[in-house]
Order: C-alpha cells, then structure tokens, then sequence
C-alpha cells in the first residue's frame, strides 16, 4: 500500500504503519517489509537506499539534504528503510553489515556498489550521486 507521508515528519512519530510503503513529495519510497526491499533491489536497474532510525538526529538531517537533492535526479529511484535493531528490517540490515546509521547505499542491477556513511550536506550528496551515475 502507497499512501502520502506527513510533510513534517509524520511517519516517524506516533505509530509506525504495519508492513506498508509510503510515498512523499520528493519521491522517496518507504518500505516496510525485507521482502517489499529485496523486491525494489531486484527490479530497480539503479536504487539508492537510504539506512535511517526513528530517533537519529543525523538521519533527519540528511532527508533534508536529499529533499533539496533528489528532484534534481529525477531517474533514480529513492528507497528509505526506518528500522530499529529489534524489527525485521533491523535485523536484514544487520545481517548487510549495516553497524551505524544514517547511511546511503548504491545498487546497480541488483548489486551493491557503492555507499556513504554519516551524514553529508546537499551539495556533497549531490556531486556523488552524479559520479555514481557516470
């Protein structure tokens, strides 16, 4: 299911939805469920995917970069995962190596190519997102 996220912030304060993926102005897809995230993977010639946290500050702060970012791309498509440790994805992320957050990841074809760690300002985002796209 695909419904409009909160402009400010909603979708990671109060309830989390169960198992849905949500699609705000700037196309950045939410997804909920690993099966949901390996499908995109698989299906998606290029994806960036953004590792983020319900409560990291640093995770904020770079959707507000990627928001300024992402409309000058408009060919790529842009998956978010929200998890905590305990959750599905959580642990999926985990098991990917993922030890720290925010992160980005570059996929290609189904395979992970490159990715950013920590937070990044718009402009430094921008210029690797064009050279991963060379």
């Amino acid at each position: 299911m695909v419904k409009p996220k909160d402009a400010k912030r909603g979708a990671r304060s109060g309830a989390k939805p169960a198992n849905e993926t949500v699609k705000d102005e700037v196309q950045i897809l939410r997804v909920k469920s690993v099966a949901d995230l390996k499908k995109l993977i698989e299906e998606t010639p290029v994806l960036l995917l953004e590792l983020s946290g319900e409560h990291c500050c640093w995770c904020r702060k770079l959707e507000e970069s990627l928001k300024t970012v992402l409309p000058q791309l408009p060919d790529i498509k842009f998956v978010q995962i929200i998890t905590d440790m305990g959750d599905e994805l959580g642990k999926w992320r985990e098991d990917q190596g993922c030890m720290g957050i925010p992160q980005i990841w570059l996929y290609k074809k189904g395979k992970k190519v490159d990715e950013i760690v920590g937070y990044k300002d718009s402009a430094t985002l921008l210029k690797t997102f064009k050279q991963w796209l060379k």
